[in-house]
């Protein structure tokens, strides 16, 4: 199937919350709340993409699993040569809103700064050629997340420090309503500007 994505503030890439929410969105569509979902970004792409959904492990640019009555499920993202549209959303209309995009923009907007305080803690100041890298992101039940979209209350969102898992590489925990949502693991890669 076809993915929903679009390009947002005319940006030259695919921001990672809209990934994500669609996968959300499309998973609990198909199946309801599912357990152990888990998104890793393997290469960035700047088109619409298919979604593919197995029960063995399939490659693409962006993959996933995640488990459904006891029954573990793959999904890729895969590139196709279809452009996507621009999105009109307005910073008012996000803040007030509660779309499974807003609120996963409003979490790894905010978390890129954590993970940034982090770095900077452990190392020192990020240099201008340094950049967060959004890397995986893991939600042990959609159940809550679920019930906040259908209830289009904004939650309450809380991220934990950024904990140094490795080099360059960090880790942070998400809470909606003071329950854990998920977790993100990032890494700062230095690039030649």
């Amino acid at each position: 199937m076809i993915a929903k994505l679009f390009r947002f503030r005319n940006k030259p890439y695919l921001n990672n919350a809209i990934v994500i929410a669609d996968a959300l969105t499309t998973i609990d569509s198909v199946f309801g709340d599912v357990q152990n979902f888990k998104i890793q970004f393997k290469k960035p792409f700047n088109s619409q993409a298919e979604f593919l959904v197995s029960t063995e492990r399939i490659q693409g640019h962006v993959m996933g699993q995640f488990d459904v009555k006891g029954i573990s499920l793959y999904f890729a993202y895969t590139p196709t040569d279809s452009y996507f549209g621009d999105s009109m959303l307005s910073n008012e209309l996000m803040a007030t809103t509660v779309t499974p995009f807003n609120l996963l923009y409003t979490i790894t907007d905010k978390g890129r700064g954590y993970i940034e305080r982090g770095f900077n803690k452990d190392y020192g100041p990020m240099a201008s050629d340094d950049k967060v890298i959004f890397a995986v992101f893991e939600v042990p039940d959609t159940t809550e997340y679920n019930k906040i979209i259908r209830s289009k209350v904004y939650p309450i969102i809380s991220l934990s420090e950024a904990e140094r898992i490795g080099d360059r590489r960090y880790k942070f925990t998400v809470s909606l309503n003071d329950m854990v949502f998920g977790h993100r693991y990032s890494s700062v890669k230095r690039f030649e500007i």
